[in-house]
């Protein structure tokens, strides 16, 4: 399962400390996961910087816009199967997703 327990929990606790934001302790946890949220994601648009400069991916394609299209299509995926059961089609999902970008 490429999504583990702990994002879920990460998003999770994100919901709900928005969802009440005048509670102290709970509104500057919530700023350490979106923290947490923007730095892994700047991670992983590098990845795809990286991929761009090394000719693997077309030099027009918006990193940003790759992680958010594949991360939304892999954790609406996520969601319709929690147990993991249907590894080939996620695989094909990816593959799916990145023809578009792909070189």
């Amino acid at each position: 399962m490429l999504l583990g327990r702990s994002s879920h929990a990460l998003q999770a606790l994100a919901h709900e400390v928005g969802a009440h934001p005048g509670r102290g302790a709970a509104r500057r946890g919530g700023d350490l996961v979106l923290k947490l949220r923007d730095e892994k994601d700047a991670q992983v648009v590098h990845i795809y910087e990286r991929a761009i400069e090394r000719g693997e991916l077309r030099p027009d394609a918006d990193p940003r816009l790759i992680h958010g299209v594949l991360f939304g299509a892999v954790l609406h995926f996520e969601l319709l199967h929690p147990d993991g059961s249907d590894e080939a089609r996620l695989e094909a999902l990816i593959d799916l997703v990145l023809a578009g970008v792909l070189l």
